[in-house]
């Protein structure tokens, strides 16, 4: 058998340069993956500690407090949307927040009490049969009130959020985040304060550094996240919502702001209307609402 002709200089230029070509292309395929990743809250500075210079870099544009209401759920990466919608004219996402806030404010702590899809403001029962909301169930419900966890999502505790959330450093955390303690979740009302702190949502029973249950907590506002002293991080959590539930929570922000609510094709009025009665409908915006549609019938 004879011995194979040897590859001429040009066959082997070939080969490295097809060889040089697969190395480039996985090489920018991993450094494109690795720029991709979101932090995760493991990586979130200990409390006390100075944030990486580059840390928060992948947050979504901010238009700022006096741009138009924008749900932060429509912006461009959502496959469903197209471009952001302004429904709200000049009220913010700030504003509708602090709205949506004050319709809770009140309702009882129940450990393990309230979900996504709970009927907002009472929230659901808890695991001591008493009825309302805990923790992690109202920020879950309020993210779902902004269109920005499903309905129909995994209803998580505290320590998954933080497994499935991106970082936040304190200081560029914003409305519609949340603030994470060992155990316990709240929600981010307002922009950072003075001391790089904000505002919070919080179901909390037992006293301030524990969940147990306690009769006398009910849902309230705190004016920093420091209320309580085992803070860990702010983070941010998201997932993408179907049109059905947008549709929905653009209404409810409409109510809330005293707006009237843009009419869609009657169809998805219709199922609009029954949405906004399965979650909202013992809001009194949304209740007047509906009787007055009811009326149009």
């Amino acid at each position: 058998m004879p011995a194979p002709a040897p590859l001429s200089p040009g066959a082997l230029l070939g080969l490295w340069g097809t060889a040089g070509a697969a190395l480039l292309g996985l090489g920018i395929w991993t450094a494109l993956r690795a720029k991709s990743a979101p932090p995760s809250i493991a990586s979130a500075p200990a409390p006390g500690t100075a944030p990486s210079p580059n840390a928060g870099s992948s947050m979504r544009p901010d238009p700022g407090p006096g741009a138009p209401f924008v749900l932060p759920s429509l912006y461009p990466e959502v496959a469903e949307v197209k471009a952001p919608m302004n429904l709200l004219g000049p009220a913010t996402f700030d504003a509708s927040l602090s709205r949506l806030a004050t319709t809770v404010l009140g309702q009882p702590y129940s450990w393990g009490g309230g979900s996504p899809g709970a009927s907002w403001p009472a929230g659901g029962p808890g695991l001591g049969g008493g009825r309302g909301w805990d923790c992690s169930g109202l920020a879950l419900a309020t993210l779902a009130a902004l269109g920005l966890w499903p309905w129909e999502g995994p209803d998580l505790t505290s320590a998954p959020m933080a497994q499935q959330a991106e970082a936040v450093p304190t200081g560029q955390q914003r409305p519609g985040d949340l603030a994470y303690y060992p155990r316990h979740v709240v929600v981010v009302l307002t922009r950072p304060g003075p001391d790089g702190h904000s505002a919070v949502l919080s179901a909390s029973g037992g006293g301030p550094t524990t969940n147990g249950d306690d009769p006398k907590a009910r849902v309230q506002v705190h004016e920093t996240a420091r209320y309580r002293p085992d803070f860990v991080t702010y983070m941010r959590l998201t997932r993408p919502v179907g049109r059905e539930q947008l549709d929905t929570v653009m209404a409810l922000h409409q109510l809330l702001a005293g707006e009237a609510v843009q009419a869609l094709d009657p169809d998805r009025d219709a199922a609009r209307r029954q949405r906004l009665a399965r979650h909202y409908s013992a809001l009194p915006p949304v209740a007047r609402f509906l009787a007055q549609q009811r009326s149009l019938v």
